[in-house]
């Protein structure tokens, strides 16, 4: 987890290439050069990397990539292009951190349908908000909204295949697929404990 963390902190903070110092507060969108934006960076992976329930992860994450897309959207407004490359690498990786959270919690028999849920409706979102920027930002950033949207798009078909796969049963929900019969199934034949 230290891991996932660190490179989720790590990732964002390089991808982006700024400095600043303060406290996160969840309130109003801050841009990359916002003298906030480091601190409110961190404090969002470290609230994730202090939530041990898979869906309650996945659920922050997903409000990480929120945060990402309304910053896409702030630097394009305010004509910014530069900081839209790295916003575009930190959502893919917090994307990423979405879909390793996924796969470890449904490899144990953990049930984060209801997450991905969420992933799957605000990835599609997402892909309409980045498409609608893509004729409103200079040449320079648009290689990076239509990687950007394809990221999205990817992410929405990972979350989609993943629910259907534990609503057909591919994924079983309650125990991992190694755990072997409850304590108390009795031998195979059904006619009781041994």
């Amino acid at each position: 987890m230290r891991e996932i963390l660190s490179r989720l902190i790590i990732c964002c903070l390089f991808a982006i290439g700024i400095t600043g110092t303060a406290t996160w507060s969840g309130a109003a969108v801050v841009g990359p050069d916002d003298p906030d934006y480091i601190a409110n960076v961190i404090e969002e992976a470290l609230q994730v990397g202090r939530v041990q329930d898979p869906a309650e992860r996945i659920l922050l994450l997903q409000q990480m990539l929120e945060r990402r897309i309304d910053e896409i959207e702030l630097v394009a407004a305010e004509n910014k292009p530069g900081y839209i490359p790295g916003l575009v690498r930190a959502y893919e990786t917090i994307l990423k951190n979405i879909e390793h959270t996924t796969e470890q919690a449904t490899g144990e028999g953990r049930d984060v349908s209801q997450a991905l849920e969420v992933v799957e409706k605000s990835t599609k979102k997402h892909t309409e908000v980045l498409t609608n920027l893509l004729d409103k930002v200079p040449e320079q950033a648009r290689a990076a909204i239509e990687h950007a949207i394809e990221v999205s798009k990817r992410g929405r078909n990972t979350a989609l295949d993943r629910l259907r796969k534990i609503q057909e049963g591919d994924v079983p929900i309650g125990r991992p697929d190694d755990a072997g019969p409850p304590d108390d199934a009795g031998p195979p034949n059904g006619k009781g404990k041994p």
